[in-house]
């Protein structure tokens, strides 16, 4: 059976850092923001938040389907690859309602170990998959850092600065402890190449998720500066990957109201922005707890 989940204390201090956050940002606003403009996302708006929704589990399965391969590296033993789409799919469901990352990685583990693999194996795949996704958000933080106000771009880079960081320790202590640590990361067989290409992968899953974004903003009749909040955007998920939140709600929220504000948006525009965007990524990514029901074989 898939893992369970249950409230705890850390869940519901997580909620309340949410609600407190989402709570500071709408305070922001100078008025009761205009819901009616939600009319303006119409199908086509829809039809292309879903086709690059889509593209994005494509991209995170594929890219855990390569890691997997490191990790195991006899490839009869792995499940096929519409497996890894659903997990992933699931995965993505679990973080909208839960801890941001920590409850879907638990779920991707517990499910690929049920695939007659090795826990060891499933949890270092996903330990894996989990940092080349981090890295590939953080090389896009520090890449256009330059685009934000100092007051934003310097704890953006700092939380950059911690995940490059922390991916350049890992990468230290294998070379000096590599026989200890192979069982579960086996970085010995990425190759520069081969870390570049899936660095690649996690960067192009990243802009997708922003172009979501830049698409529900342009249709709620937000005249957003293309490369700005696309800056904006990348540290925005980065803070947001940080298990403080649910699914990043609250977080993205102010930060987007502090870091557009200098550009000029209206505080209204941002929070009826970044709430759509929300509620579009839940109705996209939701549809992966119904794949709960379905029993894959390797």
């Amino acid at each position: 059976m898939p893992p369970r989940f249950r409230v705890t204390a850390g869940l519901l201090l997580r909620i309340a850092v949410s609600t407190g956050l989402l709570a500071a940002a709408f305070w922001l606003t100078s008025d009761k923001l205009d819901w009616s403009q939600l009319a303006r996302l119409d199908l086509p708006t829809i039809a292309i938040s879903a086709a690059l929704s889509l593209a994005i589990v494509w991209l995170l399965a594929w890219r855990w389907l390569k890691v997997t391969r490191l990790v195991i590296p006899e490839a009869t033993a792995l499940p096929r690859f519409g497996t890894f789409v659903a997990q992933t799919w699931l995965g993505l469901a679990a973080n909208q309602v839960l801890p941001s990352i920590v409850a879907g990685d638990a779920l991707r583990i517990g499910l690929l170990a049920r695939q007659n693999l090795p826990l060891g194996s499933a949890t270092g795949s996903v330990l894996l998959d989990r940092v080349f996704g981090l890295v590939g958000l953080a090389v896009l933080t520090v890449a256009s850092a330059f685009l934000l106000a100092p007051d934003f771009a310097i704890p953006s880079l700092a939380v950059a600065a911690i995940v490059l960081g922390g991916t350049t320790l890992l990468a230290v202590l294998w070379r000096l402890f590599g026989s200890r640590f192979r069982a579960i990361l086996p970085l010995h067989h990425v190759t520069p190449a081969t870390g570049a290409a899936l660095v690649a992968m996690a960067m192009a899953a990243h802009l997708a998720n922003i172009a979501v974004f830049l698409v529900v903003a342009h249709a709620l009749g937000a005249d957003l500066p293309l490369l700005p909040t696309i800056a904006v955007m990348c540290a925005v998920l980065l803070v947001g990957v940080l298990p403080i939140s649910v699914a990043g709600w609250g977080v993205r929220e102010l930060a987007l109201v502090q870091a557009l504000g200098h550009i000029g948006v209206a505080p209204d525009t941002i929070i009826l922005a970044s709430v759509t965007y929300g509620l579009v990524l839940f109705m996209m990514q939701a549809p992966g707890f119904l794949l709960l029901a379905r029993r894959d074989r390797p």
